[in-house]
């Protein structure tokens, strides 16, 4: 998994880290060679949420995975990274995000001006899909 993102499209993802911040512990990432999806779910297992990213959303010379990667990170965690600040507009150029297989980590790059990198490794924990289960039939809403 290896995707770049400019700065209006790192504002998106930003902010869809930040909504499924408020819901759960962990962000499950799960990524094909279609899409990237977040999901979160609450302590209690009562609320779900899922934001999905096509590659298309990505920079052109992005490769989101030939194999399905998935693993999840604590929320406070990527909040934390993902914290946008009033420099963005300013600093920013562009940010990198890639998986490394052999290490379990992720690893984001922001690219700011004047040749300035931030790197973060991120541990990770492998895990399986996240799915809501429910029947439509029962649901009165």
């Amino acid at each position: 998994m290896k995707f770049s993102l400019l700065l209006t499209e790192l504002k998106v993802f930003t902010r869809a880290i930040t909504s499924l911040g408020k819901l759960g512990d962990d962000i499950f990432f799960e990524c094909n060679c279609d899409e990237l999806s977040l999901r979160c779910v609450n302590s209690t297992r009562s609320a779900f949420a899922v934001v999905s990213f096509k590659c298309c959303f990505f920079e052109n010379n992005s490769k989101l995975t030939d194999s399905d990667v998935r693993f999840k990170l604590n929320t406070k965690t990527c909040c934390k990274v993902f914290k946008q600040t009033m420099a963005w507009d300013k600093t920013l150029q562009q940010c990198k995000i890639r998986f490394d297989n052999n290490n379990d980590r992720l690893i984001i790059q922001f690219f700011q001006r004047y040749g300035i990198v931030k790197t973060y490794n991120l541990s990770v924990i492998e895990c399986d899909s996240l799915e809501a289960v429910y029947d439509i039939k029962n649901s009165t809403s």
